[in-house]
């Protein structure tokens, strides 16, 4: 320590002995100003609000009576306009296109952090909702269920403080329109699936199909990967007589659905109109157990070469005449997701070249006999030059949305983020407008024809928009429905449902973190004003 102090005294002495140079001059000298922590006045209001912001030391940089100012007043990173400044206040005009976030005060190339101020329009949290810290994992599909509410299916084990109370809610859970969580009880009870849900559809009866990667439910084994379930999430059993080693007969409990994926998880499953099931993936091997052929510690399966999609009926037995034959080739790459249209018809996205040996751009329409769309593979043409990483579908508008990572569609440019019509045709009223900081990771449309996007960017047509977005049909901004602040994560899902107080409201669920500069984990309601 000595000889470090001493060198350090020699390096700042001159040959004399005195004080050479002083070490850390060049500096910037202390402005003396600053933006203070403090609520301003109003918090919160419209662009062209006038807001007073308390601060210190700004006069002596200030020409009021000319308009001058040494320094310049952000909110959210855009620019306001300063109309007066003393040495105790800030007043400055909120500008026309904003959304929430921090304030901050620029001189001289110093930043000066203050408080957050709240751009106010038509959509803010749902302050009323009872989810608010969210679920321990991603929520990737929702169902609305009898009280209002919703069932809920995800990669999570608790839900909101749960974990404090030792209730465990694997994989699934209801909510009420309120945002409670129904309560396990001797009424209400089930031990969920181990591993993690990715769909949840309904039968005509009311019982639910779930789907993902998953080999148990309720305690119960030998789950390919899908599984029906009561109403109140319990799953639907049959008990099999099955023989033991000393000869003896026992009786074993399966689920009632035999029938599955054998060496993958299901991306999507859904319920027909006639109630067989169709499931989506990278699988190749359809099972089902041979209970005749096996022993209470042994469950024989036969297996059936299946490629990317199968249909089964309602006890899980395979349809055999469903996409069926030598050219059933399934996709030559990955599938990542799809949806069922009101024709039974299903729509495959991914990062593919070919399906059943037909040159496709990443995304295909098999009919409701599971033979591939001609007209639809016309209609898309080339399709998209890079993968199809998510697509959503709005059944009352015969539209759907899809995100991935291409920059064309059969020759129309596009920035990873298209509307398709329910044929394949691209609607080219929508076109996205210039975006930066990041892409897009997901997008839905509305029934009112708005639609939702989340994503990564920072901007849209150079505005601050932190990752999330709700755009025109035509892809423009309205300043009203795009004020939240930061938005962090991907959305998975977006529910058109009513907000505790009984207005218009969407339920958000994903994988993010963080909405309108808040945290909040996975779930969250907003209200929407003005949205029919």
């Amino acid at each position: 320590m000595f000889s470090m102090m001493l060198a350090f005294f020699l390096i700042a002495c001159d040959e004399t002995g005195g004080l050479a140079e002083d070490p850390y001059a060049g500096g910037k000298e202390p402005l003396g100003i600053k933006l203070l922590d403090e609520s301003p006045a109003p918090d919160k209001g419209i662009p062209g609000t006038e807001v007073v912001f308390k601060a210190k030391g700004l006069l002596k940089y200030s020409n009021p009576a000319a308009g001058e100012y040494k320094f310049e007043f952000f909110i959210n990173n855009e620019k306001a306009e300063i109309l007066n400044a003393t040495d105790t206040t800030l007043t400055v005009l909120i500008p026309a296109n904003i959304s929430s976030g921090a304030s901050f005060l620029e001189m001289e190339g110093q930043i000066f952090f203050g408080p957050r101020f709240t751009v106010l329009g038509n959509v803010s949290i749902d302050e009323n909702y009872g989810i608010k810290e969210g679920a321990s994992g991603p929520v990737y599909d929702c169902l609305p269920h009898s009280n209002g509410g919703f069932y809920i299916v995800g990669g999570f084990r608790y839900i909101e403080n749960s974990i404090e109370n030792n209730e465990v809610y694997n994989s699934i859970a209801v909510l009420t329109n309120q945002g409670s969580v129904v309560k396990k009880s001797a009424n209400y009870y089930t031990d969920g699936a181990l591993g993690s849900l990715n769909s949840i559809s309904r039968f005509s009866d009311g019982r639910l199909l779930v789907s993902g990667d998953i080999v148990r439910y309720d305690q119960t084994s030998g789950i390919g990967n899908i599984a029906i379930i009561k109403s109140d999430c319990s799953l639907v059993t049959e008990n099999i007589e099955l023989l033991r080693q000393n000869g003896e007969t026992a009786v074993k409990t399966f689920s009632s659905f035999n029938g599955g994926a054998e060496d993958a998880g299901i991306l999507k499953s859904f319920v027909t109109s006639n109630d067989d099931v169709i499931a989506i993936g990278n699988m190749k091997q359809y099972r089902r157990a041979d209970y005749a052929n096996s022993t209470y510690d042994y469950i024989q399966y036969d297996i059936t070469e299946v490629n990317s999609v199968m249909k089964m009926t309602i006890d899980g037995n395979i349809d055999q005449t469903y996409h069926a034959g030598e050219n059933a080739s399934g996709s030559n790459g990955i599938v990542n997701d799809a949806y069922l249209d009101g024709s039974d018809g299903v729509i495959i996205a991914g990062d593919f070249t070919a399906f059943d040996g037909m040159a496709t751009g990443n995304i295909i329409r098999l009919n409701a006999d599971g033979e591939v769309d001609q007209q639809y593979l016309a209609n898309i043409g080339t399709g998209a030059n890079g993968a199809i990483n998510v697509i959503r579908y709005n059944k009352a508008l015969d539209k759907a949305m899809i995100t991935g990572n291409f920059t064309e569609f059969n020759g129309f440019r596009c920035s990873g983020v298209l509307m398709l019509n329910g044929d394949g045709t691209v609607d080219d009223n929508f076109k996205l407008k210039q975006l930066s900081g990041g892409a897009v990771n997901f997008a839905t449309i509305l029934n009112s024809g708005k639609i939702v996007l989340s994503g990564t960017f920072e901007k849209y047509e150079g505005i601050t928009r932190s990752g999330m977005l709700i755009l025109e049909s035509n892809g423009d901004v309205e300043q009203n429905f795009n004020v939240p602040g930061t938005f962090t994560g991907q959305l998975y899902n977006v529910f058109e449902t009513s907000s505790t107080e009984g207005y218009y409201a969407l339920l958000l669920v994903g994988n993010f973190n963080r909405f309108d500069d808040q945290t909040i984990r996975n779930i969250v309601k907003i209200r929407v004003m003005d949205v029919e």
